[in-house]
């Protein structure tokens, strides 16, 4: 989810080197993911490179496994208000995704769906290896909004980098209140108020003043996403656009306000 970007020290990213069918296939077990970790399921190029004789078959399968490794993990998540509040609930980030996804029947539609609901869902619990495997090795994203410069990650290691900031400098309380999904054969759009519960020593790094760096306050802007999908429907773009400076009227959020951390 674009969001402004917390500063972090300079790290080196290690890619993901290209590996032949046979080196590759020597080395990863389908059944264990598959079967053995039903909420972990394997990223779709993964399936897709290890059988590229069975295309349209392993695509489906990526697809039912997917689902209900989103079905376990919903299992294991926290129980209700402990994830999300009043003014943030997470919930609405992937609600409409989710009912787009049960109503489609059409398979590519279904592809980048499964893909978006995996991604939400990843970013939410801040597993950032979950949330990389949907995303596309080309990838490049886009930010327009208060700020005239576009500062969003063009690269997948830039795209890494700025999910790894935002789990390790805790800006993942957040909720984006989708209420418009578009869904076309490449692009999904969802549009909505996008919330965050920003920690206020992150804050005075962005150069902000608070009174309290202990305290977390409010981010608020409207925001529609244009996600981009590649042919193996892993996300390759996601363009914000916002309505304006979600800082403007920042203020302190109270304990009941700012839902508990997920992921590391």
């Amino acid at each position: 989810m674009a969001r402004p970007i917390p500063r972090l020290p300079p790290v080196t990213i290690a890619t993901r080197p290209l590996r032949s069918n046979i080196a590759f296939a020597s080395r990863t077990s389908f059944v264990s993911p598959l079967i053995g970790h039903p909420s972990r399921p394997p990223p779709r190029w993964l399936v897709l490179r290890a059988c590229p004789s069975m295309r349209h078959v392993c695509a489906d399968l990526y697809c039912t496994v997917n689902y209900f490794g989103a079905r376990c993990r919903a299992n294991r998540r926290p129980a209700e208000g402990t994830y999300m509040t009043g003014l943030i609930d997470a919930r609405r980030t992937w609600e409409l995704a989710e009912k787009r996804l049960a109503e489609e029947s059409d398979p590519r539609r279904r592809a980048i769906l499964t893909t978006l609901v995996a991604h939400m869902h990843a970013e939410h619990e801040g597993d950032l290896d979950a949330l990389m495997a949907t995303v596309a090795p080309n990838a490049c994203y886009h930010q327009w909004g208060a700020s005239p410069v576009d500062r969003a990650p063009k690269s997948y290691a830039e795209v890494r980098e700025f999910y790894r900031a935002v789990v390790e400098n805790d800006c993942g309380r957040l909720a984006h209140h989708i209420d418009r999904l578009t869904v076309d054969r490449d692009t999904v759009v969802t549009e909505g108020i996008l919330r965050i519960a920003y920690p206020g020593r992150v804050l005075v790094g962005m150069g902000r003043s608070v009174p309290d760096v202990d305290a977390f306050y409010l981010y608020e802007t409207r925001m529609a996403i244009v996600w981009g999908f590649d042919e193996q429907a892993l996300v390759v773009c996601e363009d914000s656009y916002s309505t304006g400076d979600g800082f403007a009227d920042m203020r302190r959020l109270g304990p009941e306000e700012v839902p508990a951390r997920m992921g590391v």
